[in-house]
């Protein structure tokens, strides 16, 4: 299902996305027909549910954020992000070599009723920090109580370099850490400064995405090897 946001885009409920988390995971179950990639490597599937009541690794790098009861449909814990300067939080934890198949970033998101919307940019940091790209178009969060799935691109061609001259194959190659930010009017390097009223977002179940024709060789290739279970038996 879906339902028309207050900027006037559609937007998938998260439980729409569930077939598609779940696609995610095949495919990263299903990539040792594929060469493995690097240890550290960013890879399809999930990547933080925020289940086990932690913070999973997020930190803020100016302001706060706490796990918290509650969630989209199927989840009981989220990460909730509050203002200190900046609305934003990052995991360092998601860092190294970005595989090739994954092309966005999900992620189910809310803010409470009454607070203003937000622009949230996805912030991609390659090494030492230095060479920073973030999403060219943000977007719109807003304060209406209600958990959706927003997608945000990876892709070069939907990415705008804030900071540093390194090039687009290294970032890719040496991803050093993952940010959510709000960030309003055009992309910039540092995000938009808030006051501490700007009132706290939530984020559950970050995920990496692959290209959607992946997932469909995905659902070929599971039904491939049903009909064969079905002949055998």
């Amino acid at each position: 299902m879906t339902y028309q946001g207050d900027d006037g885009l559609e937007r998938a409920t998260p439980r729409k996305r569930g077939a598609a988390r779940a696609l995610a995971s095949m495919l990263a179950a299903l990539c040792l027909v594929s060469a493995a990639p690097a240890a550290d490597a960013l890879t399809v599937g999930l990547l933080d549910d925020f289940e086990d009541g932690t913070l999973g690794g997020w930190a803020p790098p100016a302001g706060n954020t706490r796990n918290v009861a509650g969630g989209p449909a199927g989840s009981t814990r989220y990460l909730e992000i509050a203002p200190a300067n900046r609305l934003a939080a990052f995991d360092a934890g998601i860092n190294g070599v970005i595989d090739p198949g994954v092309t966005a970033i999900e992620v189910d998101m809310f803010r409470p009723s009454g607070l203003p919307a937000l622009e949230i940019r996805l912030v991609l940091f390659g090494p030492g920090g230095g060479n920073r790209w973030t999403s060219t178009a943000p977007q719109i969060l807003p304060g209406d109580d209600n958990w959706a799935t927003y997608r945000f691109s990876i892709l070069q061609a939907d990415l705008t370099q804030v900071l540093g001259a390194g090039s687009y194959a290294d970032l890719t190659a040496n991803l050093n850490r993952l940010m959510f930010r709000n960030d309003t009017g055009g992309p910039s390097p540092g995000g938009t400064p808030v006051a501490p009223s700007a009132g706290v977002f939530g984020i559950d179940n970050v995920t990496a995405i692959p290209e959607p024709s992946s997932f469909l060789l995905v659902a070929l290739g599971l039904l491939g090897i049903g009909s064969c279970g079905t002949r055998r038996g």
